[in-house]
């Protein structure tokens, strides 16, 4: 079987705009920009009494993937994490985390997206944290 050459030629076109369309898919998945949780409108504002309530009800999916507000008394503070009762934040590097306002026992509300439940530990794991 013999193409012809209009035949090539519209083989060829293909493959080239099969090539474009491509290498932008591949582009824009690897270079999009990240979320940024902390200019986000939050979608919940709870304590971390109600969203441990949360947690034995059974609902915490309904956060999951959520930016959320938590208010909460600090019970453990690093550089990196925030404890408030059963809500661990983890902030990020770049983060402007004041130690000052995170110390033990002070009452912080604090920004971030719900990643994940930690079913064994009976936690609620945010992450991308800002204190507000």
């Amino acid at each position: 079987m013999t193409l012809t050459k209009k035949t090539k030629q519209i083989l060829i076109a293909l493959v080239l705009v099969g090539a474009i369309v491509g290498g932008w898919a591949v582009w824009y998945v690897f270079f999009k920009p990240h979320r940024d949780v902390s200019s986000e409108k939050a979608a919940y504002t709870l304590t971390a009494e109600e969203l441990n309530q949360a947690i034995t009800d059974g609902k915490i999916a309904t956060y999951i993937d959520q930016a959320i507000m938590v208010t909460g008394e600090v019970t453990e503070s690093d550089a990196k994490h925030l404890v408030m009762g059963s809500v661990v934040c983890n902030f990020e590097e770049t983060s402007p985390l004041d130690v000052s306002k995170a110390a033990v026992g002070a009452k912080v509300s604090v920004q971030g997206r719900v990643s994940t439940f930690n079913d064994l530990m009976g936690e609620v794991v945010m992450d991308k944290c800002t204190i507000k």
